[in-house]
């Protein structure tokens, strides 16, 4: 038990909002998080301030270094889709020209906007810009949404295996 609270407690854990989660997404939720925890951590040392406003910036394998358990490509879809709904901003603040590493910034205000009512009649979360997308990065491609109900029928049902079969014929067969 000693050694499972080493893993829960003396590693850096990464902290997310489970609203921004519920609005653009799981994997964009975390990203956000760390970039604002890098950009705070900016702030307080009045490091990387670029046309008034703070950045940070880390390469694709400098992010993939905090988040082991996503694979660069997935890494770069994330920051990507964020770029082009301007919650994520991006550029290039390098010296050396060859120098390609991004350096990022959060657009608040654009954050800000997704809990904000569209309308007298919403509550504020901003789902409806969401939902329609069609695209793959939006927690609508790639996770199943959670409704209030659970699904009358599992696509797994038809396989032959002891748990498709219901409880009660389950339990009959083993007496």
């Amino acid at each position: 038990m000693a050694e499972m609270s080493k893993i829960l407690f003396d590693s850096r854990p990464l902290t997310l909002s489970i609203e921004l989660a519920v609005v653009l997404g799981l994997n964009e939720a975390i990203v956000i998080q760390q970039i604002h925890y890098w950009l705070e951590s900016a702030r307080k040392a009045k490091r990387n301030k670029r046309n008034g406003r703070t950045w940070t910036y880390n390469t694709y394998s400098q992010w993939q270094e905090q988040f082991p358990f996503w694979s660069k490509a997935t890494i770069k879809r994330i920051f990507t889709s964020l770029e082009n709904k301007g919650i994520v901003l991006s550029g290039n603040f390098n010296k050396n020209p060859y120098n390609k590493t991004k350096w990022y910034s959060l657009d608040y205000e654009q954050l800000e906007q997704l809990f904000q009512p569209e309308n007298e009649s919403d509550e504020g979360l901003g789902y409806s810009q969401y939902e329609n997308s069609s695209s793959c990065n939006s927690r609508w491609g790639q996770n199943e949404l959670i409704e209030n109900d659970w699904p009358q029928e599992d696509p797994w049902d038809h396989i032959n295996s002891p748990y498709s079969t219901p409880p009660e014929e389950r339990y009959k067969a083993i007496s």
